[in-house]
């Protein structure tokens, strides 16, 4: 009976899948490279929980790039997974590469190490059949101020040139976007490419833009199997570029030479309609890095918009609008910029002009003489007359409420109802409904409607409106949405 258990057991073994553990591989695609030139490290390791370590720097060059993969392969019963982590790096000195440790299923493994060997490269010249010149449009500068780097390449016009491949340009600590590509053109017996970044440095320091590689394909007269003509490819080196990054002073991010204004659509307007207030800060400095404005206004509501930046040549202008609602007079502050001004080396403070802005019809503000009044004393004799005459006003104004409450009788629910459903309907935009329901007597009923509705009017959204849901609710509530 044991012996049909073992017997049991192996066969299960046999059924059920094996898997491979404690592999690891690592390999580089440049063991000798040029100074400059983005190397590839490349981690593969098998079984089945798998732990790669945080690799930050090979041969001290921080690590710029990493990417990874799996794959599971089953033979036979045997199944396999397999982990790959691909790091990359600028090289700038020869050096080792290892050993990492990978944790595989419980065990720590160790790789290999590998040896790099970076040489230094020697540039093209302009005499030079194929020539690749690296230029920035500044060595010194501060943090977070812009500059801009060229990387130009020419060959002469007669070579069989067949593909062109221009290094990516990186540089670590610094923010680097990729401008649009100008088109090739014809100067003598060349053509010129050229790729532009604009690039802003994170940290002070002095720093080394190092080598730019383009390989050339040319055409080597051999074809393959498929009678593809073959090429030959050839790589030339630029110039490096020594650069001296200095730190801007305390509580300044924004480095220039800026200017800012603002202006409104008008000084007069009606309650609970807006006011457009545009801001706008020009010039030359780096300004994707300035902060939204936050505007705080007592008793006004105040809808913003995200920045926009539009770029030229050397300069760009930054701008951003608001909307603003009150029912009350108010007052629009200055608004003050802070940047470091480059060429007085000083930090500027600018600012916009304020704004007063007027209510038409508005009440808050009481006449000079009443507020007097109520600061002065003034003795007078006593006199029965104001008790004569306030048992008159009671009189009246019981006799005035008679006529009014015998007047709305007359006025049928129905008729009030009509009206404000009719308006309702006959609204064409957001903007007209919104005019209806807030001069409603209870326009609270309907705050998420009116909220909404600003939404849509001051930032642009697009929330849904049903019209048919407000009429059904003035029908439910009778007179309560007569008009103030």
């Amino acid at each position: 009976m044991n012996q049909l258990k073992n017997l049991g057991s192996i066969c299960l073994l046999l059924i059920l899948p094996i898997f491979i553990y404690g592999e690891v591989f690592i390999s580089i695609d440049k063991p000798n490279a040029t100074k400059g030139e983005v190397v590839s490290v490349q981690i593969k390791a098998k079984g089945n929980d798998i732990e790669f370590p945080s690799i930050k720097t090979i041969t001290s060059s921080q690590v710029v790039g990493t990417s990874s993969s799996t794959s599971t392969s089953i033979i036979n019963t045997s199944i396999t997974t397999t982990k790959t982590q691909t790091y990359q790096f600028v090289a700038t000195k020869s050096g080792d590469i290892g050993p990492f440790d990978i944790k595989i299923d419980g065990k720590v493994l160790q790789t290999k190490i590998l040896h790099i060997y970076v040489s230094k490269p020697k540039p093209s010249t302009k005499r030079d059949d194929f020539f690749v010149l690296l230029k920035t449009s500044k060595t010194d500068l501060f943090v977070g101020e812009d500059m801009v780097v060229d990387i130009v390449f020419k060959y002469k016009e007669e070579k069989d040139v067949r593909r062109i491949q221009i290094q990516e340009f990186i540089q670590n600590n610094f923010v680097i976007k990729r401008l649009a590509s100008a088109k090739p053109v014809n100067i003598g017996d060349y053509i010129v490419y050229k790729e532009s970044y604009a690039v802003s440095p994170l940290k002070p320091g002095k720093w080394t833009i190092p080598s730019q590689k383009v390989s050339i394909g040319l055409n080597s007269l051999k074809a393959d199997f498929f009678g593809l003509t073959q090429l030959k490819w050839q790589k030339i080196y630029s110039n490096t570029v020594d650069i001296t990054v200095a730190a801007l002073p305390q509580n300044v991010t924004i480095i220039g030479d800026l200017n800012i204004t603002s202006f409104v659509d008008k000084t007069e307007i009606t309650s609970n309609k807006p006011i457009n207030l545009t801001v706008q800060i020009k010039g030359k400095g780096n300004l994707e890095d300035i902060d939204n404005i936050n505007l705080d206004i007592k008793q006004v509501s105040v809808f913003s918009e995200n920045p926009t930046i539009e770029r030229e040549t050397n300069t760009g202008t930054w701008t951003q609008k608001f909307s603003l609602i009150s029912d009350n007079n108010y007052k629009i502050p200055k608004i003050k910029f802070k940047y470091f001004d480059k060429q007085t080396k000083e930090i500027k403070t600018i600012n916009t002009k304020s704004f007063d802005i007027k209510i038409v019809g508005d009440t808050t503000q009481k006449p000079k003489l009443l507020q007097s009044a109520k600061t002065q004393k003034v003795k007078r004799q006593p006199s029965f007359d104001k008790y004569y005459f306030g048992f008159i006003g009671v009189i009246i104004g019981v006799m005035l409420m008679l006529v009014f409450i015998k007047f709305k009788q007359k006025i049928t629910k129905r008729d009030i109802d009509i009206s404000v459903e009719e308006m309702v309907k006959n609204t064409k935009t957001d903007k007209q409904l919104y005019m209806v329901l807030i001069k409603l007597k209870n326009a609270k009923l309907f705050d998420d409607t009116i909220e909404k509705l600003e939404q849509n009017i001051y930032k642009k959204q697009k929330n849904k409106i049903d019209k048919n849901k407000i009429i059904k609710k003035l029908q439910d509530k009778d007179d309560e949405y007569l008009y103030c």
